[in-house]
């Protein structure tokens, strides 16, 4: 199955690493970087992805099936604005739950609605493992099968569950 996905701002790979870690249904030569430091696109192609370097805001998403992103979150709008504009398929963001709570983003909030995936524990982002003391979570937009059936709904918050259920007993 060739099923591409692009990691906006992809930094050094570690969500498109995660992604093909997981042995999803697609593979590194699908994952797409786009990266606009030149260091850091380095590292997504020592990864062997297919990397941009360039900005985001000016790649052409056309013909891909999800678009994964931890955007900077004083550009995050941007981000999505984008990704939604450049595609029905899924978009994701992981991103800072605060990012919710903001006069300047309400009207964004209003108009696109997303399905936020609360993180239970909150991820670290250096490689000693430590976390920051910001709450995380995943938002997810444009979430319809080719039936135009809703995977998830707009406007809903689940938290994620990542560890493993304990079978009853």
């Amino acid at each position: 199955m060739n099923f591409r996905v692009v990691d906006a701002g992809a930094g050094d790979g570690a969500i498109s690493l995660a992604l093909t870690a997981q042995g999803a249904s697609y593979c590194r030569e699908n994952m797409v970087c786009v990266e606009t430091n030149l260091d850091l696109a380095a590292q997504c192609r020592a990864y062997r992805f297919r990397t941009h370097e360039m900005d985001f805001l000016a790649f052409d998403a056309g013909g891909i099936d999800a678009i994964v992103m931890n955007p900077p979150f004083d550009n995050a709008i941007a981000f999505v604005q984008h990704a939604i504009e450049c595609t029905p398929r899924p978009v994701f963001a992981l991103l800072r739950l605060p990012w919710l709570a903001s006069r300047s983003r309400a009207d964004f909030h209003r108009a696109h609605p997303a399905h936020i995936l609360v993180l239970p524990r909150r991820p670290s982002f250096t490689a000693d493992g430590k976390t920051d003391a910001t709450d995380y979570a995943w938002f997810a937009w444009n979430t319809s099968d080719d039936r135009g059936e809703r995977l998830i709904e707009p406007g809903r918050w689940d938290v994620l569950d990542v560890e493993p259920k304990e079978p009853r007993r």
